[in-house]
């Protein structure tokens, strides 16, 4: 996404399961070992309901990379998406700045909100006594951010090492950490995932603790299109459980065809 000079704008990514992306570099060329998902060059794409499995990138954003381009911030809305065993391997292309399993923001401000990243990883094992950055970055890298950048509603579960890595530069003083909502970044409270799902599917059980523990009211849907909430509030994470099932109701009705084979049900 994004042009060599200007943004593109108007983008919107709905719906699609990204998967198998292989982001293996190409010598000489930077965006070809990054954003192995969408690699997105300053511009504010909207990325929703969607799922991200199994894309590795060589260096940086296993899933998704957000790089800012000159006064083109590359500031994304990332709204119910599933990061799900996405890797980036930080191979050593020469840049010091190399990490984040699922997303790296590269002076980018996305907002990420209802989302559910799991299982992300990053190699943490240093390449030199100099590579000091991205060792932690399992689920998001962040390099020379703002506090613009917010993750709110989301759940994070099993990625490793470490889980969000923000690196400031001494030359930005108004470089900051993401501002982080209703969302825990320990990874210490199990989201008690519900076992009938499998991955990369990951609705909540009824004894979630992320059940109706949200205040954002945007969207009003799920990654599913079930309207949020379905209770008190809504649920954190990309899928809004549905506490009282449908009820089927089997009915005896009779039909004719009309001359032209068309038929009409009645209302009720």
């Amino acid at each position: 996404i994004g042009k060599a000079t200007e943004p593109n704008v108007g983008v919107r990514i709905d719906g699609f399961d990204i998967r198998g992306g292989r982001a293996s570099g190409v010598a000489g060329d930077y965006h070809t070992w990054r954003g192995a998902g969408i690699y997105n060059w300053g511009s504010a794409p909207v990325i929703a309901n969607c799922t991200f499995y199994d894309n590795i990138a060589a260096v940086s954003g296993g899933a998704i990379a957000n790089e800012t381009n000159g006064t083109f911030n590359a500031s994304a809305q990332i709204i119910n998406c599933v990061f799900y065993q996405n890797s980036a391997n930080r191979v050593d292309d020469g840049n010091p700045i190399r990490g984040g399993g699922a997303i790296f923001n590269d002076m980018a401000d996305p907002v990420i909100k209802f989302c559910t990243f799991v299982a992300n990883s990053v190699n943490g094992t240093p390449s030199g006594p100099d590579d000091l950055y991205g060792l932690v970055s399992s689920a998001i890298f962040n390099y020379n951010t703002s506090s613009a950048l917010t993750i709110h509603s989301s759940i994070f579960w099993q990625n490793t090492p470490g889980c969000i890595e923000t690196f400031c530069p001494a030359s930005n003083p108004s470089c900051s950490s993401p501002t982080v909502e209703e969302t825990d970044i320990t990874q210490l409270t199990d989201p008690q995932f519900d076992p009938l799902y499998s991955p990369p599917t990951f609705k909540l059980s009824l004894t979630s603790p992320f059940v109706d523990a949200s205040t954002l009211n945007s969207p009003t849907y799920d990654i599913q299109g079930v309207p949020r909430p379905q209770s008190t509030a809504p649920d954190r994470g990309a899928y809004e459980l549905v506490k009282d099932p449908m009820v089927v109701a089997c009915l005896n009705i009779s039909v004719e065809l009309d001359d032209t084979g068309n038929i009409t049900f009645p209302a009720s």
